[in-house]
């Protein structure tokens, strides 16, 4: 199999910055993947001059039901598209040094440069293996994410090294749980935040070890979660998150599943949330059910307030600082 390298902005690739090889580990993490070599770019996006640094990236819906990754400054000015291949670019998460991206290109996992260049394979889907919602964890050596295979709709948490390898299932839906979904890193890295419908039907937080053991439960029941919209701080010190519970529609909770309070009300259903660096602000919009408009709300409360209005856009990603 080819390396599948791809340069899409114009910082180009060149001979003096090779792509990593991630020949054996793609091959070895599945035997499904596309053997038509690397995808060309569906459409041109400047990109940026120089690398990019506190912007949000998100995934943009254009006229023609293309989606791409594009950039943009927190208050939403500034919009750039940064990369495009010909499948739908979405779900984008940064490296925690903010040099990187992985996303979600049609059923494949993809990690380019923050400047929209050295777009890379790094797991292929397709045939009956589709991947999405990664994450990356904070020491910046493995990424967490979904992935559905061999017909089935219910996903599998999986984690992968940042080259393609040492592919891994941490827990199944089918086995203890129903269904799991949403993974996310404890800032510090030794947890894996995630949602789980239990045989009763309820959806509910849990956490699991970094490595899939010691799986405990956060938060029980009554909010009515729908499998979207989990997040963090920063700082670990609290959770926000979608779910229904009178009226909905984001709420927070300390990072021990204590105080869980309404954030913000009213809003649709499937949604995908980031928080500022500083842990003082969130930002969210639609995922799966998009496209829509972007809002941001206090960490504390109060007035939410739209920051991109085209309701072209979906799955917003803070970049670290």
């Amino acid at each position: 199999m080819m390396s599948m390298t791809l340069c899409v902005a114009l910082s180009a690739c060149s001979a003096a910055d090779p792509a990593p090889d991630n020949d054996q580990a793609a091959s070895t993490a599945s035997p499904t993947g596309s053997e038509d070599g690397p995808p060309e770019a569906s459409a041109p996006c400047p990109g940026p001059d120089e690398r990019p640094t506190d912007k949000v990236a998100y995934a943009h819906l254009d006229d023609d039901g293309d989606w791409s990754l594009w950039l943009m400054d927190p208050d939403g000015t500034n919009p750039m598209c940064l990369l495009d291949t010909p499948e739908a670019d979405v779900a984008p998460a940064w490296s925690p040094d903010g040099s990187r991206l992985v996303f979600r290109g049609g059923d494949d996992l993809y990690v380019a440069r923050a400047d929209g260049s050295n777009v890379t394979l790094l797991l292929p889907g397709g045939g009956s293996r589709s991947f999405s919602t990664p994450d990356w964890s904070p020491d910046g050596k493995s990424i967490v994410f979904t992935a559905t295979e061999d017909g089935r709709e219910e996903p599998d948490i999986m984690v992968v090294d940042t080259n393609g390898g040492d592919l891994k299932t941490l827990i199944r839906s089918g086995d203890r749980f129903p269904y799991v979904d949403e993974p996310e890193w404890s800032p510090d890295g030794s947890n894996i935040l995630f949602l789980a419908v239990d045989t009763g039907g309820w959806s509910d937080l849990y956490l699991m070890r970094a490595d899939g053991s010691d799986v405990r439960l956060l938060l029980s029941r009554g909010f009515d979660l729908d499998g979207s919209g989990i997040g963090w701080s920063p700082d670990g010190k609290r959770i926000a998150f979608q779910g229904d519970k009178d009226g909905g529609c984001l709420f927070i909770v300390r990072a021990n599943g204590r105080d869980a309070r309404r954030l913000v009300e009213g809003c649709s259903v499937g949604v995908d949330l980031t928080w500022t660096p500083d842990s003082r602000t969130i930002l969210w919009g639609p995922s799966d059910n998009g496209p829509g408009d972007l809002y941001a709300v206090s960490s504390r409360g109060g007035r939410s307030h739209v920051v991109e209005d085209t309701s072209t856009a979906a799955w917003p990603a803070w970049q670290p600082s």
